[in-house]
């Protein structure tokens, strides 16, 4: 299943209604040509000039239902990523009417990650507690449990202490600094996920907060408490060794 993105974030795709037919003909005719199982939009912060993403918010919903009624007709499944909405700002995830899409959605991916990021200060990349209070705002809002895929991360953030401008870095690279540096790793037991502190070669010290096996682990733990339809992960090659360990000891091999 391809992801769909748009570039530039241009809602034409959205508000235009021949743009998005077009738009709704080609992906079709994609799905079709190269036999996939469906798609997964990936439609995020639209549209473009708008720092109030939410005013597409019926014409995105109107999009999945058209969409998924093309799909569907051909034994294709309509999956979709979303942010989540909890301690995320309303202008940006305020665009997906979680009741209003669980009709025409087969798969949801809950993005729960990014928390913190590079222009936040440092914190933690999925805190379990906000991840948890997105589930169940997802499903309070509509989507159904076996709807929602979660969405975890493989990856962290290295930030100025105490300031933004951080940066991503996968978690197998991070991995690798800590054991080629002898760096002690903390693990925040009001966040559950790992930590830590260092001086670059500039002597100015910075602050590192990251995703692995353990926090997965957590996330898992979620997944089977809700009784969800599993994981998806942001993104594959950016994991730790013990990663798919955690995996297989949680469902066996596929």
């Amino acid at each position: 299943m391809p992801l769909i993105n748009l570039v530039g974030s241009q809602d034409a795709v959205l508000v235009d209604p021949a743009v998005r037919d077009r738009t709704i003909a080609n992906i079709v005719s994609v799905v079709k040509a190269n036999n996939y199982d469906g798609v997964n939009i990936d439609f995020e912060f639209i549209p473009e000039g708008n720092k109030d993403f939410s005013v597409d918010r019926d014409q995105l919903t109107l999009f999945m239902k058209l969409l998924s009624g093309k799909l569907h007709a051909m034994g294709k499944k309509t999956d979709m990523s979303v942010l989540p909405h909890v301690q995320v700002s309303p202008s940006m995830s305020g665009i997906y009417d979680y009741g209003g899409l669980a009709p025409y959605v087969d798969k949801v991916t809950l993005m729960c990650y990014d928390h913190s990021q590079g222009s936040s200060p440092p914190g933690p990349v999925a805190p379990f507690s906000w991840v948890e209070a997105n589930i169940k705002t997802a499903i309070e809002q509509g989507f159904r449990p076996w709807q929602i895929c979660l969405g975890v991360a493989t990856y962290g953030y290295d930030w100025p202490a105490d300031q933004t401008g951080g940066f991503s870095l996968p978690t197998k690279s991070i991995d690798e600094q800590v054991s080629m540096k002898g760096i002690q790793v903390h693990w925040s037991n009001k966040y559950l996920e790992p930590f830590y502190t260092y001086r670059d070669s500039y002597g100015v010290e910075r602050e590192v907060w990251f995703e692995n096996a353990a926090t997965l682990q957590t996330k898992i733990d979620l997944v089977k408490k809700y009784k969800l339809k599993g994981i998806c992960i942001w993104r594959l090659g950016f994991e730790d060794a013990k990663f798919w360990d955690t995996i297989i000891k949680n469902w066996g091999k596929r």
